[in-house]
């Protein structure tokens, strides 16, 4: 019983911990991983199985949590002030369909088949590849659509040429 309260404490714990740090670090959502936060992400997952388990004391758990969100954040910012470490470090968005047509060289960067971005583009409302001016892979694995403008909905902009077709 007393090993069981022992691995709730670290439990909870390292949850606050790690639910401290991560605010502190800026990040509001943890659901569109980059690269660069799935490596930390894993990382702190190892430290709080070495905790849980006390495989190491609680104390030494906090030490290498923090020092991989402090690097983490530092890495983060010397990125965002030095464009040679963010290509380092980020990756680019990937044009994987350009007006209406596949692009095999993105597609083949990406490993991704056509059939895969098809799939992507169903999910975002578009049904054919043919009316898709450029879709990218974003860095964080969503798929980005912008629509060719002839199959773009009209709008209010729209009305005084439709107002004139209906004449």
């Amino acid at each position: 019983m007393e090993e069981m309260l022992g691995i709730a404490l670290r439990a909870s714990v390292m949850y606050l911990y790690a639910l401290v740090t991560l605010r502190l670090s800026g990040k509001t959502a943890v659901g569109d991983l980059t690269p660069m936060d799935f490596v930390v992400a894993t990382t702190i997952g190892d430290l709080f199985d070495d905790v849980l388990w006390a495989e190491v004391p609680v104390a030494q758990g906090l030490v290498p949590f923090g020092t991989v969100i402090l690097t983490h954040l530092r890495v983060g910012y010397a990125s965002w002030k030095k464009p040679a470490i963010n290509r380092l470090v980020a990756s680019r968005p990937t044009l994987v369909v350009r007006y209406g047509s596949f692009v095999a060289k993105g597609l083949q960067h990406e490993r991704t088949r056509p059939e895969e971005v098809l799939a992507a583009l169903r999910l975002q409302g578009e049904d054919r590849v043919g009316e898709v001016r450029f879709a990218r892979w974003e860095p964080g694995g969503e798929l980005s659509v912008l629509k060719r403008e002839e199959f773009e909905p009209a709008d209010r902009r729209d009305e005084p040429a439709l107002a004139k077709g209906l004449r």
